[in-house]
């Protein structure tokens, strides 16, 4: 059934994006422990997170965006550990995707999608290791996308029975 159709009729019809997140694996991982006299348990972590890869496939209608978290700190005097970890990101549009559109979509959105399974992968690895790895943090969206992207008040839940849902909706 078509939205408009859907709407017509009344009916709830599920959201449909353009662009989708196809599939999701770990592209490359690395942990060293390098010799670093000198180092202090009580220095900060190091953290870089950045998109490092993105390509079109397809007829401009896939596109694979690469996440790497480089994260460098301290857990013994003299010796840091040095974790690599990148995760591709493979979506898939209906259209193709404009060149324009791919630079604003690899830093926003595909960053504020891929980056939860980056921050699982990273975890996972530190405790395959044995290693007390501090956990990558959580993003800011409002900082990422502005403050105008936040609502400013949640949305109106409707009632949960039937008949308090019917009463509502007459008030409407």
């Amino acid at each position: 059934m078509s939205p408009r159709a859907a709407a017509a009729t009344g009916l709830r019809t599920l959201p449909h994006f353009r662009v989708q997140l196809a599939n999701v694996y770990l592209f490359e991982a690395a942990i060293r422990r390098v010799n670093s006299p000198g180092a202090a348990v009580t220095d900060q972590p190091e953290l870089a997170v950045e998109s490092i890869q993105a390509d079109l496939q397809d007829e401009k209608r896939t596109l694979i965006v690469v996440i790497q978290a480089r994260l460098r700190y301290v857990y013994k005097a003299d010796f840091r550990l040095e974790l690599d970890c990148s995760v591709a990101g493979h979506f898939v549009a209906e259209t193709a995707f404009l060149e324009s559109d791919v630079a604003s979509f690899v830093d926003n959105d595909a960053l504020l999608i891929v980056y939860p399974h980056l921050r699982a992968h990273v975890s996972e690895l530190a405790r395959m290791s044995g290693n007390d790895v501090p956990f990558l943090p959580l993003l800011d969206v409002q900082a990422l996308r502005g403050p105008e992207s936040a609502p400013a008040t949640a949305p109106k839940k409707p009632p949960r029975s039937s008949t308090l849902r019917k009463a509502a909706l007459a008030k409407e």
